[in-house]
Order: structure tokens, then C-alpha cells, then sequence
């Protein structure tokens, strides 16, 4: 599988705009995740701290991003979808599958019939 990675690197205003909704933590770092996957992650610095990204275009055309705070006190790496999605469940599902992921790699995911944190097999 290909993965088309978005370049971080063009304007702020350019970039997909809402892709900030946390659904999941993924028990993987972004080597382990590179790895796996070839999915490439950038060092940025967000209003928290360093911050590790990769944002990629699914071949739906809906846009992920994965995030790996190096710092964190729970390491993983969160998996973020558009904020404005009514269907956060089919979201996760879909990202899911196209990272070739399943719920065994995940530290928790959001359930969001419920608006809690589902436990993952990992937790």
C-alpha cells in the first residue's frame, strides 16, 4: 500500500483545516509506525511541546494525522480526525483500515456513541 503523506511544510492556510479530533491512541512510535507502515513523521513544536507529525490523505480523500509528543507521560501516538465528523466511529474504523491497524494496537479509542474512552487490549 502507498501512502500519501501532506506537506507540512506549504502555508498554514493551505493545510486541512480541522483534522484535530483525538480517536485513538496507537501502542506504536512513529519508527515503530515507519516501520510497519512507511508512513514519515516531521518534528514540529505545537503550543504543548515538540511534537512529532504526519498527516496523510487517504485514498477516500479524507485527511489523518498521527501525533508523537516525545515528552508525553503515556507514550503513543495519537490518531486525529476531522473535528466536525458526526460518525467519529466510522471515522476511527476507516482510518483503521487504512493504516492497517487494528483495535489490538490501540492504548484506547474513543466510543462516540457513549462519549467515553473505550479500553483497548493493550490498557
Amino acid at each position: 500500500m502507498t501512502f500519501r503523506k501532506v506537506d507540512l511544510h506549504v502555508p498554514f492556510n493551505e493545510r486541512p483545516c480541522g483534522i484535530a479530533k483525538p480517536v485513538a491512541l496507537i501502542n506504536l512510535s512513529p519508527g515503530e509506525i515507519d516501520c510497519r507502515l512507511g508512513i514519515k513523521f516531521e518534528r514540529m513544536i505545537d503550543d504543548l511541546d515538540d511534537v512529532d507529525v504526519a498527516m496523510i490523505q487517504c485514498d477516500n480523500g479524507k485527511f489523518i494525522a498521527l501525533h508523537w509528543y516525545p515528552r508525553a507521560p503515556v507514550k503513543g501516538t495519537v490518531l486525529l480526525v476531522d473535528e466536525k465528523s458526526a460518525t467519529l466511529d466510522q471515522e476511527l474504523a476507516s482510518a483503521l483500515d487504512y493504516l492497517q491497524l487494528t483495535k489490538e494496537d490501540l492504548l484506547w479509542s474513543l466510543d462516540s456513541h457513549a462519549g467515553e474512552l473505550g479500553q483497548g487490549a493493550n490498557s
